[in-house]
This record gives C-alpha cells, sequence and structure tokens, in this order.
C-alpha cells in the first residue's frame, strides 16, 4: 500500500530559512509555469535546477529525453543555512525550490506523476513560512504541517491546497533519489507519522506497536484514530 505522507524525524531552524528567504530580491519569483492548477499567486524561485538555470522552474524525470544534470542556481548561494539545510537531507538532490503561495491563493486537486514513495524520486516538503489557516489536503485528508518540519507527500495522489489566511505560504520543496534511507524512514513505524497498515507479512513487538498507537493518537486524525483502534485489536 502506498503511503500518504511521512514527516521525517528531521527539524531545521524556520527563522534562518525565513530570513534568507525574504532577503532574496522579490522580483525573482517567477509565476507557477501550469496555470491550470492555481487560482491567485503560486511563484517559484529555483535553487537546484536543471544545469543551474535560474529560469528553468521544473526538471524532467529522471532518465526521461529532457532530463539535465542538477546544478545550484545563483539563488542558493545566496542562502547559506538553506545550503546546509539541503545537505542534511537523506538523498541525492535533483531539484529544490521555494515555493510562495498567496494569501486567498489556491492549487485546485491535481496529481503529478512519479512521485510516490515507490518511484524512482520522492518530493520533501519544508514549511518556512505558514500558518493555521493552510490547509494542505493529500487525497481529502488535511495535512498540518508547522514551520521547520520536514515531510515526504504522495504527490501522485490527489492533493490541493488552499491559503485561507492572512499572511503567505513559502514551502522549500525538494525532489531526491529514491535511496536506502528514505526507505527505512518509511517502513520503520517507530520513526514516522504516516497513513498506512501494518501488512500480514511484517509483524512489530509489543512495545514498538504501543508506540505506535501512542504517536497514532497523538495525530489525532480520523485516519489515525482509526489505524490505532486497529492496532489495539491486534494487542488483544
Amino acid at each position: 500500500m502506498a503511503l500518504r505522507y511521512v514527516q521525517l524525524p528531521i527539524e531545521f531552524d524556520a527563522t534562518q530559512m525565513a530570513q534568507e528567504v525574504l532577503a532574496l530580491d522579490s522580483h525573482r519569483w517567477k509565476a507557477h509555469y501550469n496555470k491550470a492548477h492555481y487560482r491567485g499567486d503560486w511563484s517559484i524561485i529555483p535553487l537546484v535546477s536543471p544545469q543551474g538555470n535560474p529560469d528553468i522552474l521544473y526538471s524532467a524525470p529522471i532518465q526521461s529525453a529532457g532530463w539535465m544534470p542538477p546544478l545550484p542556481t545563483p539563488f542558493l548561494a545566496q542562502c547559506p543555512y538553506i545550503q546546509s539545510v539541503l545537505h542534511d537531507l537523506p538523498g541525492e538532490i535533483t531539484n529544490a525550490r521555494l515555493m510562495y503561495l498567496a494569501a486567498g491563493a489556491v492549487i485546485k486537486p491535481h496529481s503529478d506523476m512519479d512521485l510516490s514513495d515507490e518511484s524512482e524520486e520522492v518530493r520533501i516538503h519544508i514549511p518556512i513560512i505558514t500558518n493555521e489557516d493552510v490547509h494542505f489536503w493529500v487525497e481529502g485528508e488535511r495535512v498540518k504541517m508547522h514551520a521547520g518540519s520536514c515531510w515526504f507527500l504522495n504527490l501522485s495522489l490527489e492533493h490541493a491546497v488552499e491559503n485561507r489566511g492572512t499572511d503567505p505560504r513559502i514551502h522549500l520543496v525538494v525532489d531526491l533519489r529514491m535511496n536506502e534511507q528514505l526507505r527505512h524512514f518509511f517502513a520503520d513505524p517507530s520513526l514516522i507519522r504516516v497513513e498506512a497498515s501494518v501488512g500480514s507479512g511484517s509483524r512489530i513487538s509489543a512495545e514498538q506497536q504501543a508506540m505506535v498507537i501512542a504517536e497514532l493518537r497523538r495525530q489525532n486524525t480520523e485516519t489515525s484514530l482509526r489505524l490505532a483502534e486497529d492496532l489495539e485489536r491486534d494487542l488483544g
């Protein structure tokens, strides 16, 4: 079963990231190229792009005919702390950009190809500036992400975003090649916050199962509470 989302056990200093982002020239933000997918202001500053070109806002899939090697853009040189954040992520970076969603803007429901936990690439979101009224849904379930946290989101599934607040939302969005460390995060139920079930061929100890139940109940979502109840029945 594919995952919907996973909060990785990594935290970053959102204040330092925000200071660097706000110091960038505001005229450098470029409108997202897929205008059919949104309403309002959804803009990008590329940090790692094909051949380091700051005018390319997207990258072709790995091994596709249009793929070009990812390199830092001049904007990344202005963000030393964000450079260290990228260095600390568990995988080879294929694309990285800042993504701005203005107050009142909406990203319409859509799906992106080949960005699940079963793909060659995965997409990581790190909120830098956010607010309580940002609603990010994956398959109809709201995912609440605080500033500085680090999330895998399965964007092969239908997803949508609304910024209902009065302030903009800015995320650092990074594409990584799948590797063993990421697979470990996705597979270890004691490390992750996830919508998934324990498969019949995968058994964990009673102590680990109790830890997972406690974490699911802490999340307090409809899905997490249902999964906690299922695991408690297994414990008997």
